[in-house]
């Protein structure tokens, strides 16, 4: 099986290490191992009694039992451990997918999201959010249009990367309506839950709708714990978590120990992390919205509802060659939001680090230098 080049993270790479300053971070601000076990409740002496044996491939019940409670309708025995992340996409879009089978993914969206139905189907179409009025929106008319009757599969993602997106509730449950009539079967993708930065406008989880779904859940964006790489994957239905279980076993198995520890101290302060991530992103915000403010003759700023990202759309010319310019001759990282499916005019700024002012006060001091026609 033939995969498309992985940008984002092949961009990344080139440079998230290598220069000065990170403006598109996805993630916020992480803590040490030693600060998330005192958050937590345990201790570095429980740590390091941890036995490094074989876990139950399906995580521990303590564990499982911890995310559980992070929603409203969703048992510890339908929650299953990831050693990363994006092994639950790639277990996913195998469980329910298989060649000529058609899915439709909400874009722009992270590579892996498309690419591997991508590669694995050759089956697939970007439902596209609609930038108008200065928000972006839900294209219901494109959506029924796409729908085929070979479409087996619609992937979501609220709050959503890179926009910062999150439908109304009654749009939101007119989607999985619009879904559950048609028989598709739906994999949300949850990392940036708890993100939201007004608690009145949160979503319910798909996992707590009673529908056919698996929805996708982690610590890497909303606690700011990437270096974790812990995530789970909540299916309802036995047959499928069974396949999705059988799959994993031919992955990776089962996660280490001592992330099964450590995921444990992280749902227990959960609340905490994304409190304190929350308050830094509304900050950082702030400081960028009063700049594009002053410059929206020139660029466009569509300010996000949740999550620790958004686009913002220059006037004309190519965004993966300002942020090569940008990357190369000022050390200022800037994500090109075309290697997730988008035009080439929109790039991804991230609000979830300490750093963030002084990113973008190298940032403000560059653009302001470039004449835009």
């Amino acid at each position: 099986m033939n995969y498309p080049d992985f940008e984002t993270e092949s961009y990344f790479g080139k440079y998230e290490f290598t220069k000065p300053y990170m403006l598109s971070a996805s993630d916020c601000e992480s803590i040490s191992t030693s600060e998330l076990i005192e958050l937590g409740g345990g201790s570095l002496e429980e740590f390091g009694k941890v036995k490094l044996d074989y876990p139950s491939m399906e995580g521990s019940l303590q564990l499982r039992t911890l995310i559980s409670k992070t929603y409203e309708d969703v048992g510890s025995d339908q929650v299953l451990i990831l050693g990363s992340p994006i092994e639950g996409i790639y277990l996913s879009t195998q469980a329910m997918l298989e060649i000529g089978d058609h899915a439709i993914v909400l874009s722009p969206a992270y590579d892996a999201l498309f690419n591997m139905v991508q590669a694995l189907t050759g089956n697939v179409s970007r439902w596209m959010l609609k930038a108008e009025d200065g928000a972006w929106k839900l294209d219901f008319e494109e959506l029924h249009r796409l729908i085929n009757s070979k479409t087996k599969l619609l992937i979501l993602n609220f709050p959503h990367n890179p926009t910062g997106f999150l439908p109304r509730k009654e749009d939101f449950l007119k989607l999985t309506a619009i879904a559950k009539k048609h028989g598709i079967f739906i994999f949300s993708d949850e990392m940036y839950r708890g993100l939201e930065y007004n608690l009145e406008f949160q979503l319910p989880s798909v996992a707590d709708l009673e529908m056919s779904a698996i929805t996708l859940g982690g610590v890497s964006k909303n606690l700011g714990l990437p270096g974790l790489r812990f995530g789970w994957l909540v299916c309802k239905d036995e047959n499928i978590y069974k396949k999705l279980l059988n799959m994993k076993s031919y992955i990776s198995m089962c996660s280490p120990q001592t992330l099964d520890y450590l995921g444990q101290m992280a749902m227990k302060a959960y609340p905490r992390l994304v409190q304190k991530n929350i308050l830094l992103i509304n900050e950082n915000l702030k400081l960028a919205q009063l700049y594009f403010n002053s410059k929206k003759n020139q660029m466009r700023f569509l300010a996000p509802m949740a999550g620790s990202v958004a686009l913002f759309k220059l006037p004309n010319g190519s965004a993966e060659k300002f942020c090569l310019e940008m990357a190369e001759n000022h050390g200022i990282v800037l994500l090109p939001a075309k290697f997730m499916g988008i035009a080439d005019q929109y790039v991804r700024m991230g609000f979830g680090r300490k750093n963030f002012s002084l990113c973008f006060a190298k940032f403000v001091e560059v653009l302001d230098k470039v004449k835009f026609d």
